[in-house]
């Protein structure tokens, strides 16, 4: 279980849900109902009693520190550098999993889990070389290394088989696969689609009488699917997604209105990545993340020695081109929604290790120097000159997407710029003077500066009424 904050948490507003602790539930109390003067059906309450195993001195479960970097040293240079110590060890939900972590008392889903245990895990890890806060950090470290793995058995290797059921037309799948578990038909850790395709053609019966009327409805549709959509289905199964999010990389129509660019069944297959590199999503539901392809194609070693992905859309290293390419596009595109258009190959590569994924994605700066055409389709790399005279200049990574952005307004833009408009004829000179009187201020054409000001003022003025396009640039003054 975690302990969440909204707002009010010592980390000001820089985050909008902030983990302050991680645990296990050790027990809970029955369900307390209302008291009730008269027999009937009563009403049980809001909220319950339950035991955590968060200690003080204790290994199973934690609070994080954040309060031990606050707390006043008496040494000003001192308390900014904890201070600044804290993005650090600050666990943060993704964007992506912010309704796990907003009304209260929520279940999240084991890829939600997973993805807050692997930043508690980091934190941790920062928390014991930074040396300010006590306590057997050590012991949280194996423990929480315990917690992920028993997250990634619960898991599994097809944790979006229900939602993938659902894609396909039956309207009960999630239902149906939670049923098979809950049963023991299918386990956790086993491939649930031998079940489901035993009970889809008819040769297994299904947990309950209330699945066939859907079961029917999809039987000819599931036979019918060819090798490359049994495959694409299987291989989305993989991942966690919602049921509007297998919809929409399912069913080619709507992936065609959810995505940067199209994206045929063949190049998913080839690249799972191009999931989190192209879905934008839609109004109602988040884009698929790139953690969440992650897990998918790169799970736990236990997971991936059971269910190993099948070729082409294996990822047997973490420095495979395909997700770092990904990772790269995820760092460059939360550097542009702040704002960034671009960023240093230095830069790109501290915030590519630092991406909360199941296993670390650090890759070298030789890396990108051989590697630039597997990047081309979506980042572009280029070398930013920082001084003109003496030819300083940086290598940067910037967003294909972007870079094309800037062609066509440049080539737009300096064609509007080039093209000239008549002249009005006014006499620029005389109006100013006159709008300068109007205001009380009478000026000096005995002044050689004035006179210069009034001539470049009035060349300024033809120059912008005689172009399609003109930028006025200049000291304020």
């Amino acid at each position: 279980m975690f302990f969440y904050t909204k707002s009010g948490h010592p980390l000001e507003e820089a985050y909008s849900r902030l983990v302050v602790g991680v645990g296990l539930v050790e027990s809970r109390a029955p369900v307390l109902e209302y008291d009730t003067s008269t027999p009937g059906d009563t009403y049980p309450l809001w909220d319950g009693k339950f035991q955590h195993s968060i200690r003080p001195d204790g290994k199973a479960g934690f609070i994080l520190p954040y309060h031990d970097y606050l707390q006043p040293t008496g040494d000003a240079n001192e308390d900014a550098r904890r201070r600044s110590l804290l993005d650090e060890i600050a666990v943060v939900p993704e964007a992506v999993d912010v309704m796990s972590f907003s009304y209260a008392g929520e279940l999240c889903s084991a890829d939600v889990a997973l993805s807050v245990l692997t930043k508690c895990l980091t934190a941790v890890r920062r928390i014991k070389e930074h040396g300010i806060a006590p306590g057997p950090w050590d012991k949280r470290e194996e423990w929480l290394n315990e917690q992920i793995e028993n997250t990634w058995r619960d898991r599994g290797a097809f944790p979006g088989t229900g939602p993938v059921l659902e894609a396909l037309g039956m309207r009960l799948g999630t239902s149906l696969v939670l049923e098979l578990m809950a049963q023991g038909i299918v386990k956790p850790t086993d491939d649930p689609w031998p079940a489901v395709d035993l009970i889809l053609r008819g040769k297994a019966t299904p947990p309950q009488n209330a699945y066939k009327p859907d079961i029917k409805a999809v039987a000819n549709t599931w036979a019918g699917l060819s090798d490359e959509r049994r495959a694409l289905a299987r291989l989305l199964s993989r991942m966690s997604l919602s049921a509007a999010q297998a919809k929409r990389w399912l069913d080619p129509n709507r992936r065609k209105n959810a995505t940067r660019q199209p994206v045929t069944d063949a190049a998913i297959l080839t690249n799972p990545y191009r999931i989190a590199e192209c879905d934008i999503g839609d109004d109602k539901d988040n884009a698929i993340s790139l953690a969440t392809v992650d897990r998918g194609v790169m799970p736990d070693s236990s997971i991936r020695a059971l269910h190993p992905v099948e070729e082409p859309s294996c990822v047997e290293s973490p420095l495979d081109a395909r997700r770092v390419r990904a990772g790269l596009v995820a760092v460059l595109r939360a550097a542009a929604a702040q704002g960034d258009a671009l960023l240093s190959d230095l830069e790109v590569l501290l915030a590519l290790g630092k991406l909360a994924l199941a296993q670390p994605c650090e890759v070298p700066v030789d890396w990108l120097n051989g590697n630039e055409a597997l990047l081309a389709d979506e980042v572009s790399r280029l070398r930013l000159v920082l001084n003109h005279e003496t030819d300083e200049a940086v290598q940067c990574l910037q967003l294909k997407e972007l870079q094309d952005r800037e062609a066509r307004l440049g080539k737009l833009l300096s064609g509007r710029a080039a093209a000239t408009l008549p002249s009005t004829g006014e006499a620029w000179q005389e109006l100013i003077v006159a709008a300068l009187k109007e205001n009380g201020t009478n000026s000096d054409l005995g002044n050689p500066r004035h006179v210069s000001a009034l001539v470049e003022q009035a060349k300024a003025l033809e120059q912008i009424t005689t172009s399609k396009l003109a930028v006025l640039v200049g000291r304020a003054g």
